[in-house]
């Protein structure tokens, strides 16, 4: 699935990681979820990294969590939510 989408890997990171879910690799769903939560957050997409990044959560507690990963990806959660409250002050003060 990687080779097919080597190209777009980043546009179609949350799909990929859909599949793995769905397949039981747990690792490698994660791995791209992570993938497609920073794209997003990369255009600034925050409700929509916001998503992705707990998905992954959810993912990996399920398997028995991962410390290192979970912290990761809790530091991404806190920094889409900061974005969001910044992007929602700056649209009231129009």
């Amino acid at each position: 699935m990687e080779r097919v989408y080597a190209k777009s890997l980043e546009q179609n990171a949350s799909v990929i990681g859909y599949h793995f879910a769905q397949g039981g690799d747990l690792n490698q769903a994660v791995k791209f979820l992570i993938i497609s939560g920073d794209a997003n957050m990369a255009v600034h997409e925050y409700e929509q990294a916001i998503i992705v990044f707990k998905r992954a959560l959810d993912l990996i507690s399920s398997a028995g969590g991962k410390g290192k990963e979970k912290e990761l990806i809790l530091d991404k959660l806190g920094k889409c939510y900061f974005q969001r409250v910044l992007a929602r002050r700056d649209n009231v003060g129009r």
